[in-house]
């Protein structure tokens, strides 16, 4: 949308003429997004004030909708030409789905006060400045579109230009496109079976776009999980290849890091926790080491005097789920793979004793030889499954805050008693995370974002400087042992990758080398074996 400062205007011109305003001259917005996700360019205008609440529609198929337009005075015109002021209004594309991605100029804005609360997915709440904290324009836009799962050649469940037809048939049809279900599928493509995913909503909505990322199977060990620490490691072990083919393959980067953890101790108490932590590793044969007071700090100067000791897990990593799966997404229909959103598979298709494809509520089928389900807290929901699948789903809230680039709070992952706090390279901290038994809720409350921030400025006190953007409310899927769901359920043609737990991200690979073995008829790998779903028949 353009228009000369000079440019006569008629009362029928979008946009329109109103109370002796003028829309601004000069605005930007290429590609894709949600609504009130992106953050055009403008430029070339004084005394810019918000149209409150209102939009103009613009002409033709592929043209905006503009809310909360910025407009300058009719007498400012003049002066516009030689002035620059920046500011940011929302728009959202009336097609929810583009080929582009989003790409905005790089500056910065300068106002300091008033911020946007927008909803967002369920259990989501993003915070914006309207003119904000000093930000360039392009890594907001890049952060932007990391955060929004790329749907560019995924079909929708009906219609649509490529779309499937009615009942399709596949080698593997997959229920749930979140990271792990989302990972078999791209796996077993691959090789190259016939794959479609089917995914109720958008793919990586649920526990995946609340994750952290966190890779690390030491530091997070219970006591007595001696066989889920051994599966973790070997899933790290996964990671640096799996992330290597993940980015070649899609053409993205997905944030994997090995950064290492540090787990502090903020008084006495804490500090003998920790102690006893590092003798539970100790006998479990996993790495850390033990750190006093003053050595904890200087690693990480950030860190709060009261900080007494510390266990250092310098091999543990972290990645960024939400990159993760937009390389997904990619990889898979590059393998050939499709991904179907906006698909709620409501039941089986049943051929004896065994299954062979999947029935969606719009009552269209896919017909597979093998179906494997992988929808997190969902996947024993429904009556899906012909047999008992005890996965629930355990509510955790998570704060993500926004540093520059070159001041993180931290280098390495902070972890205390209560909460997380992982730094990224791009400047995003997400600090997590509640555990709450509370079913299907996704409510943000206030109670668990003040317990978040007050025990992660605790550690780094600088937090408290830190922009607020986003608080989430995601559903990890729990079982009763606290460890996975993987492989066959003892159904013919059935296999399940479900009850990650805290674990999903971590877990990915190994889950995913699992489902493709067992795919392909030969033998998992053999730290999977303590977790079939049949330990729970």
């Amino acid at each position: 949308m353009r228009r000369d400062a000079d440019e006569p205007l008629r009362a029928d011109h979008p946009p329109r003429l109103r109370r002796r305003r003028v829309a601004l001259t000069h605005v930007d917005a290429v590609g894709s997004a949600r609504v009130h996700e992106l953050g055009p360019v403008v430029e070339d205008e004084e005394g810019s004030v918000r149209l409150a609440r209102l939009a103009e529609r613009l002409r033709g198929r592929d043209q905006l909708v503009v809310a909360e337009l910025l407009v300058a005075e009719l007498h400012d015109v003049d002066a516009a030409a030689q002035r620059r002021v920046e500011q940011r209004s929302r728009i959202a594309l009336v097609r929810p789905r583009l080929d582009d991605e989003v790409e905005a100029r790089a500056g910065e804005t300068r106002a300091t006060v008033g911020c946007v609360h927008a909803p967002e997915a369920s259990g989501a709440i993003t915070i914006r400045p309207e003119a904000g904290a000093r930000a360039g324009r392009a890594e907001r836009a890049a952060a932007r579109a990391a955060d929004r799962q790329n749907l560019i050649r995924v079909i929708p469940a009906k219609g649509g230009p490529g779309a499937v037809s009615a009942d399709s048939r596949a080698d593997l049809a997959v229920v749930g496109g979140g990271i792990v279900g989302l990972a078999c599928a791209w796996r077993a493509a691959r090789t190259g079976l016939r794959v479609e995913v089917v995914e109720r909503g958008e793919p990586g909505r649920g526990a995946t776009h609340a994750a952290a990322g966190i890779l690390a199977p030491d530091t997070e060990a219970e006591p007595g999980a001696a066989t889920l620490a051994a599966l973790g490691r070997r899933s790290l072990e996964l990671w640096p290849a799996f992330a290597e083919d993940l980015e070649r393959e899609s053409g993205r980067e997905v944030g994997f890091a090995r950064c290492g953890t540090l787990v502090v101790a903020l008084d006495r108490d804490e500090l003998d926790v920790v102690r006893r932590e590092h003798d539970v590793l100790a006998r479990m044969g996993l790495e850390a080491q033990l750190l006093s007071g003053s050595e904890c700090r200087k690693l990480e100067p950030g860190l709060a005097p009261v900080c007494a000791g510390g266990l250092l897990a310098a091999h543990e990593a972290q990645v960024d789920p939400r990159r993760v799966v937009a390389a997904l997404v990619d990889a898979l229909v590059a393998a050939g793979g499709v991904l179907r959103t906006d698909a709620e598979a409501v039941g089986l298709v049943r051929e004896g004793d065994g299954v062979r494809g999947v029935v969606l509520a719009d009552g269209s089928r896919v017909a597979a030889e093998r179906v494997l389900l992988a929808g997190g807290a969902w996947s024993g929901r429904n009556g899906l499954a012909p047999v008992p699948l005890p996965v629930r789903p355990v509510k955790g809230q998570v704060v993500r805050l926004r540093a520059p680039a070159d001041e993180l709070p931290a280098e390495r992952m902070i972890r205390s008693e209560h909460v997380y706090v992982v730094p990224r390279a791009s400047g995003e901290v997400v600090v997590g995370a509640t555990t709450e038994e509370r079913g299907f809720d996704t409510a943000v409350t206030a109670g668990g974002v003040l317990e978040l921030l007050r025990e992660a400025y605790r550690a780094l006190p600088e937090i408290a400087e830190l922009e607020l953007v986003e608080v989430t409310a995601g559903l990890r899927p729990g079982s009763p042992d606290n460890g996975p769901l993987l492989g066959e359920t003892g159904v013919d043609g059935l296999l399940v990758a479900s009850g990650h737990y805290r674990n999903g991200i971590l877990l990915t690979p190994v889950t995913a080398e699992a489902i493709e073995a067992l795919v392909a008829g030969t033998p998992p790998p053999e730290a999977v074996e303590p977790f079939s779903p049949r330990r729970f028949a």
